[in-house]
């Protein structure tokens, strides 16, 4: 029974001391919003008189968290609330200070800012961050970046970006661990990222950019199943060596690697004719007896490209591809012809590609306006 007539009395007395504390409004600021404007954004009308402060949080916590109020503040006295309030003003103008390495519209074009859009802190800070990633993807580290205002006009004002940049760091050298079947500098080779070259003073190397080194373990990947390997697993990390250089370490779990058992030629028989054909499968033979008799797909391609230009010189109407079977132990082959479409390519378009243009794009596929259409190519 105490402790419940402890609760009314503090109960009453809580309702009691905010009665008596209750205050008026008086908002101060207003330039192009009106007080039935903040009514609609407040869950409370401010047209009345006495607010506690229970209500007084309740408008406060409501006005800063409308798009058209970029700050609130307030004070009391002894029988008002004094809120005041900045509008949130239209962005005339996105400067920024300090890029070097990067261009202004590269950033510009990216965030979320833009010239006419209403001051947003939220927008600001995802500016603020896109920059960072942006320097840290081109290798920087430290970099430091802060925004601010200045008036243009009563309701416009200049959004400044202000950027150090910090410095770039470089990856010094590039090492593989597990590699048993390919050297080194083969694989060195296969990867988009690059060592300095201690020989060459004038060369750099690649940016620390984990979406390049991503990349690289997909070109690892790719590379190890085209020559065989089955489920190899490659990783990698980001060490510094005794004189603070950074060094690129791949590691990677080759695991099984496959035979090529039986090659299998299914070709029609006016083909056969050419000796260039026999000659051609005869080579591909040899060399995959030379690397020790193992599934290899760069090898594959190299044949059905070198047979696929036989004929379109020969004008023959046919198109060579091949089918294979993998069991537990090896693969199985077999080269085969068929018809060809006798279709002409007039145009090549491409649809998504915001960041890399067409031209590029083009420049790194086989096919052009006016060939024949080659199944084999539009899937390579």
């Amino acid at each position: 029974m105490k402790n419940i007539s402890l609760t009314i009395i503090i109960f009453i007395f809580s309702v009691f001391f905010n009665i008596i504390s209750a205050k008026n409004i008086e908002v101060i600021g207003l330039n192009k919003l009106t007080l039935e404007d903040l009514n609609k954004i407040s869950s409370l009308p401010l047209d009345r008189d006495n607010y506690d402060e229970f209500e007084l949080n309740s408008i406060i916590k409501a006005l800063f968290n409308s798009e058209l109020i970029y700050d609130v503040s307030y004070e009391e006295n002894l029988d008002t609330y004094i809120i005041s309030l900045f509008e949130t003003p239209l962005i005339e103008n996105v400067y920024i200070n300090g890029n070097i390495y990067i261009k202004d519209e590269d950033l510009t074009n990216l965030f979320i800012s833009q010239k006419n859009n209403l001051l947003n802190n939220n927008s600001i800070e995802k500016d603020i961050s896109l920059i960072k990633r942006l320097y840290l993807s081109q290798g920087f580290e430290g970099t430091y970046v802060t925004a601010s205002t200045e008036k243009y006009s009563d309701n416009r004002v200049n959004l400044i970006y202000d950027i150090t940049e910090g410095n770039r760091v470089e990856i010094k050298s590039i090492k593989f661990y597990g590699n048993l079947s390919f050297s080194n500098k083969y694989l060195l080779s296969k990867i988009n990222s690059k060592q300095v070259n201690f020989y060459n003073f004038f060369t750099s190397g690649s940016n620390i950019n984990s979406a390049i080194f991503q990349n690289d373990i997909n070109i690892l990947k790719d590379f190890y199943r085209k020559k065989g390997f089955d489920d190899v697993d490659v990783s990698y990390n980001i060490s510094k060596n005794f004189f603070n250089n950074y060094e690129l370490n791949f590691y990677i779990e080759e695991n099984k690697r496959f035979n090529l058992s039986e090659v299998k030629y299914s070709f029609s028989n006016d083909l056969f004719n050419f000796k260039e054909y026999s000659s051609l499968t005869k080579e591909f033979e040899d060399r995959i007896s030379q690397q020790g008799g193992y599934f290899d797909y760069y090898l594959i391609e190299e044949l059905i490209n070198d047979l696929n230009e036989f004929n379109d010189i020969k004008n023959i109407n046919k198109t060579i591809d091949f089918q294979y079977e993998r069991s537990d132990s090896d693969f199985k082959i077999n080269f085969f012809d068929k018809d060809a479409l006798n279709l002409t390519l007039n145009n090549i378009e491409f649809y998504g590609n915001t960041i890399t243009k067409t031209k590029t794009l083009l420049s790194k596929i086989e096919l052009n306006p006016g060939d024949y259409i080659s199944k084999f190519k539009l899937e390579k």
